[in-house]
């Protein structure tokens, strides 16, 4: 391992994850192993499995690899509308993801058959989600938290799939179903908001809300 794979452990996991990538491209995810991957990436063996001891170590180290290339340039710009920050947050990942587009389709293309990796993927990617909505300076704590949460996942997940069909060099397609995506959900959070009852129980929206409602498919209380 290099002095500088020592000092910055992720660099060491991305070139292994790099190398995956490329083999699982090649070979297909299933025929993928750690100890190929390592060779792949020239790296000695031992080291590889020190930083992921398994396939699904694998794709945990994709998911902060790209957790890490979202975080790179920082939190959303707090000029912006939420609904701008999350579409920059979620683009940066795609962009991250562009790279590794055939090593990730063969994943995909082989989740059907491994049911748990399925489930941990989901979770994962909720956990990834959570650091999307805390650089867009979006609270992820309690309910509404947990809610924001799970709508951006299912966001995520409905334009992961756009992507993996979305053949042009500038992504527009995947950029037209995120944006789509989110104004769609912050319609919905809206039109929640403004059918909330008054504390008083008159059955009409509260208008001290109206101007906070749905900015983010996660986010029906903060414009």
């Amino acid at each position: 391992m290099t002095d500088t794979e020592t000092t910055h452990p992720g660099a060491a996991a991305a070139r292994l994850v790099t190398a995956a990538m490329t083999l699982a491209a090649d070979i297909g995810w299933p025929a993928v192993t750690v100890s190929g991957a390592a060779r792949a990436a020239d790296m000695d063996v031992a080291d590889a499995l020190a930083v992921c001891p398994t396939k699904r170590t694998l794709l945990e180290a994709l998911g902060r690899h790209l957790d890490r290339a979202v975080a790179a340039d920082g939190p959303g710009d707090p000029a912006d509308s939420i609904r701008d920050r999350l579409f920059d947050l979620l683009m940066r990942r795609f962009d991250a993801l562009m790279p590794l587009k055939d090593g990730v389709m063969a994943v995909i293309r082989a989740l059907p058959g491994d049911p748990i990796t399925v489930f941990g993927q989901i979770l994962a990617v909720e956990a990834s989600m959570r650091q999307t909505l805390d650089l867009a300076e979006l609270a992820t704590d309690g309910l509404l938290g947990e809610l924001r949460v799970r709508a951006l996942t299912v966001v995520y997940l409905i334009c992961l799939r756009t992507w993996t069909r979305d053949d042009s060099e500038d992504m527009a397609a995947t950029m037209a179903m995120v944006d789509r995506c989110l104004r769609q959900t912050e319609q919905l959070a809206t039109l929640m908001e403004r059918r909330r009852p008054t504390p008083s129980g008159d059955g009409e929206a509260a208008t001290a809300h109206e101007d906070a409602a749905g900015a983010s498919p996660a986010d029906p209380a903060e414009n």
